[in-house]
């Protein structure tokens, strides 16, 4: 048996837009979408804890959380408006209930279509499990929505769009992993 720490490993968070979305990819950010990145790194972060805050407080929490940050106060709004978007969206208030959980570790072994184990770890941006469903919700907020479907919530426009199963099951494929039948 391999040791995990020795098997190829993926990362979907480290995709590049020209390789399939689950592929780690070892690249360099321009300074665009460093910035971007960064950008979505706070925004990631508002969205993990504000639910936690009484809704009347949260603009203050965020702004007081971005100052901190080192935030310029010429760019906290465009920061600070898309999350409130999101999180006041009446929509996506199921995600951001008491009981959901932000920031859900997860690691496996897949086992690829050559019998090779694949190792995978990721973070769930929000879990939310009821009784009949359960949503992975993945923020997207480095980049801009695309105009076609993709089970992403873009927080750049408060949308939620579903990832086709057969979309799913081709980047498996691509990486030479079977499908969960």
């Amino acid at each position: 048996m391999r040791d995990a720490t020795a098997l190829p490993h993926l990362a979907p968070s480290l995709a590049t837009d020209d390789a399939p979305p689950v592929v780690r990819a070892q690249f360099t950010l321009s300074p665009d979408l460093r910035g971007a990145r960064q950008r979505g790194q706070w925004m990631h972060r508002l969205m993990q804890s504000l639910p936690d805050v009484p809704r009347a407080a949260r603009a203050d929490a965020a702004r007081r959380f971005l100052a901190r940050a080192g935030v310029g106060a010429d760019a906290v709004d465009a920061i600070l408006d898309p999350v409130m978007r999101v999180l006041d969206d009446a929509q996506f208030a199921a995600f951001f209930d008491a009981g959901t959980r932000a920031e859900v570790p997860i690691v496996g072994r897949l086992m690829r279509a050559d019998g090779a184990p694949q190792f995978v770890s990721a973070r769930i941006d929000r879990l939310v499990v009821d009784s009949e469903d359960v949503f992975i919700v993945d923020y997207k907020s480095d980049r801009t929505p695309p105009d076609h479907p993709a089970a992403l919530l873009w927080t750049e426009r408060p949308l939620l769009m579903e990832l086709p199963v057969p979309a799913l099951d081709a980047a498996l494929a691509r990486l030479g992993i079977a499908a969960p039948a």
